[in-house]
C-alpha cells in the first residue's frame, strides 16, 4: 500500500513539476514577445521622431524667411517662427504631468494587455 502511495505521489510530483516549468516558460516567452514588441514600437517612434524634426526644421525655415520677407524683417520673420515655439514648450510644461500619465498608461496597457490573435481559438 505505501509502495503505491509513493508511486502516485511521485507520479503527481513530476506532473506539478513539468507544469511549474511549463508556465514559466510560457510566462518568459510572454515577456519575451511584449519586450520586443515594445522595442520595435519604440525603435519606430524614434525613427519617426527623427524624421519629424527634420519636416518641422524645414517648415521652420521656410516660415522664418516667407515671413521676414513678406514683413521686410528677416528678424522679425524669425522672431514669429519662434514665439510660436515658445508658445509650444510652455504648453508641453504646463501640461507635462498629464501627458506623462497618459503615456505611461498606454506602455502599462500595451503591457498587460493581452493581444486578441494570442488567445484565439485554434480551428
Amino acid at each position: 500500500m505505501e509502495n503505491s502511495s509513493n508511486s502516485f505521489f511521485g507520479e503527481y510530483r513530476e506532473r506539478i513539476e513539468g507544469y511549474i516549468q511549463n508556465r514559466l516558460r510560457l510566462m518568459q516567452l510572454q515577456l519575451t514577445q511584449k519586450t520586443a514588441n515594445l522595442s520595435a514600437t519604440l525603435t519606430w517612434a524614434i525613427l519617426f521622431a527623427g524624421m519629424l524634426f527634420f519636416l518641422i526644421l524645414s517648415v521652420s525655415l521656410m516660415a522664418g524667411f516667407y515671413l521676414g520677407e513678406r514683413w521686410g524683417s528677416y528678424w522679425l520673420g524669425f522672431a514669429c517662427v519662434a514665439g510660436i515655439f515658445l508658445l509650444k514648450i510652455i504648453f508641453l510644461i504646463l501640461f507635462r504631468k498629464s501627458i506623462q500619465r497618459m503615456v505611461t498608461n498606454r506602455v502599462i496597457e500595451s503591457m498587460l494587455t493581452p493581444k486578441t490573435e494570442d488567445h484565439a481559438p485554434e480551428n
